[in-house]
């Protein structure tokens, strides 16, 4: 995927698509963290998606 106008074109996309009825409001646990961990707009957040091991 390449950035600049084409990413916010293929998300603008991408969301416009969905189902009102799936939910457009933020889940309120993830909000709160977030808020908390990086409370200044612009502030990063790092985050790490680890995947259970294969047993």
């Amino acid at each position: 995927m390449s950035t600049g106008s084409s990413s916010a074109a293929f998300w603008e996309n991408h969301y416009s698509r969905l189902d009102e009825s799936s939910g457009t409001t933020p889940n309120a646990v993830l909000e709160e963290l977030v808020n908390t961990l990086a409370p200044a707009p612009g502030t990063g957040l790092g985050v790490l998606v680890q995947t259970p091991s294969a047993k």
